[in-house]
């Protein structure tokens, strides 16, 4: 329950709302008052009907134009994930916005099916050399188990969590040279694995296309088998608070460092439409499907 007068305009009231959506321990705490009790005099004043006032009346009337206009039909927007199977995306080198420096975050939903070789999520770089940077499902030959990997600046980290195949898995990866502890990987909203690159020079290959779903030079190895869902690509390094919240959270578009953001819910057959304020619009190499999205777990059934 949020008393609106509490608060001096409509931006703070925002500003407290965001607050929530970040930091878990504070919404756990604004939510403390629906495991108490209501206190009597609420309870008093309800009895005697003290919000019988214009509020009710217009519910009422409300209610009876809905009954005299028959059923209530509410179209909710259709949501699709993206099934790679031998096609790959690829975003203009030209954008700048796309040339990740000193720090970056890649965040995707993922649904991989195939188990038995590692799969690229996202690269730019020249064909035997880590000149810029790559992310791969990497698949260990000694564990058998796939993990989330980095490889940039010419180093390469691998976090610890199993990504299981046929499960949908939010992972999110974070870079940032300007601190020890530069690289940080996520699984489901929580902190996988935190690794040191440090004062590295990165994405030194910034004249080459970023492509999805398989390596840049050559295009079309180690392509990725599976879904793919929200996509979104920042130069900023995410905390972790904004990591979780994106396992639920729709973007704006305007959100601050966003470069991109796909989330496949408009199904072209030639390009993937970026839907953040900058318009870094995807090309489609091969041939994509769309798949109907009515919820990670539902979509997790049909592709199993």
């Amino acid at each position: 329950m949020i008393k609106t007068s509490d608060f001096k305009g409509p931006k703070d009231l925002a500003d407290y709302l965001n607050s929530l959506v970040r930091d878990s321990q504070k919404y756990d705490e604004h939510l403390k008052w629906k495991r108490e009790p209501l206190k009597k005099s609420f309870l008093e004043k309800w009895e005697r009907c003290i919000f019988s006032g214009a509020s009710c009346r217009l519910c009422n009337y409300v209610h009876s134009k809905r009954e005299e206009a028959g059923p209530l039909m509410v179209k909710t927007p259709t949501r699709f994930a993206l099934a790679l199977g031998n096609a790959s995306l690829v975003l203009p080198k030209s954008a700048e916005l796309l040339n990740f420096t000193s720090s970056y975050s890649f965040v995707m939903w993922v649904f991989p099916i195939a188990q038995h070789q590692s799969q690229r999520l996202i690269e730019r770089g020249t064909a035997g050399s880590i000149d810029g940077f790559t992310v791969d499902l990497f698949r260990d030959d000694n564990t058998k188990k796939i993990n989330l990997r980095l490889c940039a600046s010419h180093k390469c980290a691998s976090g610890v969590r199993p990504i299981v195949p046929n499960s949908w898995h939010h992972i999110a990866v974070v870079f940032d040279s300007t601190v020890v502890d530069g690289v940080r990987f996520y699984v489901n909203g929580k902190l996988d694995y935190v690794y040191s690159f440090h004062n590295y020079p990165t994405d030194i290959a910034s004249e080459i296309d970023i492509v999805i779903g398989a390596t840049s030079r050559p295009i079309g190895q180690y392509k990725y088998q599976g879904l793919l869902d929200d996509i979104s690509l920042w130069q900023r390094a995410l905390t972790i608070e904004e990591v979780k919240a994106l396992q639920f959270q729709q973007l704006f578009g305007d959100e601050e460092g966003l470069a991109a953001s796909f989330t496949f819910n408009k199904k072209n057959t030639t390009h993937i439409e970026d839907e953040s304020i900058n318009e870094v619009h995807a090309s489609i190499l091969g041939t994509v499907e769309y798949v109907e999205d009515k919820g990670k777990p539902l979509l997790a059934n049909k592709w199993k």
